[in-house]
């Protein structure tokens, strides 16, 4: 067969042997809409389970995975689960081999363990399972005993495609138990958590938006654009951010500012792109716009975002390591203009993505806690859970891999914030960033408006639980302005209020001051 023919539908049988990686035998009864999405998937590596450099070979029976290093491991492959959408999911540890694996085993094989590992450690800590994660849990298993016992007969793909859909189905039931009883621990400490409940607000909102978002928030974040605020170097235009921060600070908000420098493309100035690569000129100019910035605000904001993407970046032309020492320089520097302010730091990706791709080597925890280990005065650290868009979002993922990554981040003893988006339409959005798009990324249960508002509740209020968690933001107010995600506002473009809105709301009644 020719294993790099996307659509080869030859009928060589897939019980030969292939090049030593990890080869999976696809089931039969795959879309061909589907089918493109397994070029998301990745070699796993290392206790952080974070991506590593891959080759994909892919034809109508068999996907091959190969990377440089030849050794045990998982694959995180994209995965069409009934009930609740296209989820990057995880194999179990698998061994390098010619022979092939069945997809729909290790598939099923790697969701169980997850669940079943993850219940274990929960319980040791007072988790109580209920009966209805019990039952998830023995159908799962015994559907897949039903599949796996000869992947190769004609009834194989329906028990295996069954016992995917009952693994997930364990793990949000185990997600839906550990989130309700943290919460309701956390209320015995406290009648209403004090977490800041927050979103970005681009713009003044009318007087009736207004309203909604003070009955729903009790924080927001005033994001800003180095390209509009300095479009010629040293000529400064501060009204738009001066009047928004007046009428935050007017209604009583708890206000946070930024990124004030915000990695990506479309954020720096035209005029910066001649030093491209100069990392001296362009430490010079980063940290003098994040001094001026500061200073201007010193003794009205004391919260700063202060970057986002620095671990991810590659739009300065510099390389790895020199945007681990421009991070740790826009620290010192913004510490030095206000020393009672706090600065925290977005992580993009905080799956790792982006280490498929050459000239990364430091996971998303690994830059977080170089920085940490320097002694730089960093108050939290802030995960974009941004899904169901490309490029600056993820590929969908479940609830129990969200927990798994907010713990991960946990152990560095810091406080954690959370921004969140997921949009409600695929369709073009003018007022997005250039090139976002809502395209093979998968889907958590829908994207449509309704599938907004059930992902929104049902992460946000994941984040919540989470003692060491201080604060929950949504990315995007409105639609009609400018964002980064497409259609990931509360407002449609009209002015209208979407369903996930009343869902945040619903939240901060029952939990939030």
């Amino acid at each position: 067969m020719d294993l790099n023919d996307e659509h080869n539908s030859g009928s060589e049988t897939t019980e030969q042997t292939l090049p030593m990686g990890f080869s999976f035998v696809l089931p039969t009864e795959m879309s061909a809409e589907f089918r493109p999405l397994l070029k998301e998937s990745f070699l796993t590596v290392g206790p952080e389970s974070m991506p590593t450099q891959t080759r994909h070979r892919l034809s109508s029976e068999v996907l091959i995975l190969q990377r440089e290093l030849h050794e045990s491991g998982s694959a995180m492959i994209p995965a069409d689960v009934a009930e609740f959408g296209q989820l990057q999911t995880s194999t179990a540890t698998l061994m390098e081999r010619p022979l092939p694996y069945f997809l729909g085993v290790e598939l099923v094989r790697g969701k169980l363990n997850q669940v079943r590992n993850q219940l274990a450690e929960w319980e040791s800590a007072g988790l109580q399972r209920s009966a209805t994660l019990d039952w998830d849990i023995r159908q799962a298993t015994r559907t897949f005993a039903q599949g796996m016992m000869d992947p190769w007969q004609s009834d194989a793909s329906f028990h295996l495609n069954r016992a995917l859909t009952l693994s997930f189905q364990a793990a949000d039931e185990l997600i839906e138990e550990y989130t309700k009883q943290i919460l309701a621990l956390r209320h015995t400490r406290a009648a209403k958590l004090d977490t800041g409940w927050g979103c970005w607000l681009s713009s003044i909102p009318k007087a009736k938006e207004a309203e909604l978002f003070q009955n729903t928030f009790n924080a927001v974040r005033l994001p800003l654009r180095w390209k509009d605020i300095e479009p010629s170097e040293a000529n400064y235009n501060w009204k738009q951010l001066d009047e928004q921060v007046a009428w935050c600070l007017g209604k009583g908000l708890n206000v946070s500012v930024g990124p004030v420098v915000d990695f990506s493309p479309e954020f720096f100035p035209e005029w910066m792109e001649t030093w491209n690569g100069d990392i001296t000129a362009l430490g010079s100019f980063v940290c003098d716009f994040v001094e001026t910035t500061i200073a201007r605000y010193r003794g009205k904001i004391q919260n700063w975002m202060l970057c986002s993407r620095s671990n991810c970046s590659t739009c300065l032309g510099i390389s790895e390591e020199d945007q681990i020492r421009l991070t740790a320089r826009m620290l010192d520097a913004a510490a030095q203009i206000d020393p009672d302010s706090k600065f925290h730091i977005g992580i993009s990706h905080p799956w790792g993505s982006y280490l498929t791709k050459p000239g990364f080597n430091y996971s998303p925890f690994v830059f977080a806690d170089t920085l940490l280990r320097a002694g730089l005065p960093i108050t939290s650290y802030e995960l974009e859970w941004q899904m169901g868009s490309r490029p600056r979002g993820d590929f969908c993922r479940d609830r129990l891999d969200c927990s798994k990554i907010l713990d991960m981040f946990g152990m560095l003893g810091l406080p954690v914030q959370v921004t969140l988006s997921y949009p409600s339409a695929s369709t073009p959005d003018e007022w997005a960033s250039p090139g976002e798009r809502v395209a093979m990324a998968g889907f958590w249960r829908s994207i449509d408006e309704n599938g907004q508002a059930l992902w929104a509740e049902a992460f946000a209020k994941l984040a919540l639980s989470k003692p060491y968690v201080t604060g929950v933001f949504w990315d995007c107010w409105s639609d009609a302005v400018q964002h980064r995600i497409p259609h990931s506002g509360l407002l449609d473009a009209s002015g209208t209020p979407k369903l996930a809105l009343s869902k945040l709301e619903a939240i901060r009644k029952q939990h939030l001051k």
